[in-house]
């Protein structure tokens, strides 16, 4: 984690306020809070308490929790009503269809995004969507067993 990543420095000279700030964001709740340096006895005492206080925060959010509500919210714009499963219709320069799929998109334990294809014209377009459902979530699982198994192996230093 980068040294100021979640904290913002505020430094306005007409309200006499100068402090850090430190906002973290999570699923639809943000925390907010500053560490004035006159309260903390200077600058750099308060961006000290500001990074023990945003690591404490983010060592107490399960990173997996949020991963998996990450890869699993309903977006604005899903026409399919299951994220990460969309239509797709490739077409020709005469406007004919060269080619109708399912594509099912999710992302590996080591953050690359993964994809299979599952072509209407083979399978119509109940089963090419069902098995494209079926193809995300058994990889998110797969993904999330392998995130639980690390995180059990991982020693914990407190």
């Amino acid at each position: 984690m980068s040294s100021l990543h979640h904290i913002s420095r505020i430094d306005n000279d007409e309200r006499f306020m100068h402090a850090w700030r430190v906002r973290v964001q999570r699923k639809t709740c943000t925390i907010n809070k500053s560490f004035s340096d006159s309260h903390y006895g200077g600058k750099q005492k308060a961006l000290l308490a500001a990074k023990a206080y945003r690591d404490e925060l983010i060592g107490m959010i399960l990173p997996l929790d949020y991963q998996v509500w990450m890869r699993t919210r309903v977006r604005k714009n899903n026409v399919s009503g299951i994220p990460g499963v969309s239509h797709h219709v490739v077409r020709n320069a005469d406007g004919s269809i060269a080619r109708e799929f399912w594509l099912a998109s999710w992302t590996n334990e080591h953050g690359m995004t993964r994809q299979s294809k599952f072509s209407v014209k083979l399978l119509g377009h109940k089963k090419a969507k069902q098995l494209a459902i079926n193809a995300r979530a058994l990889n998110l699982q797969r993904v999330c067993e392998l995130n639980c198994e690390k995180a059990s192996q991982k020693p914990r230093s407190r």
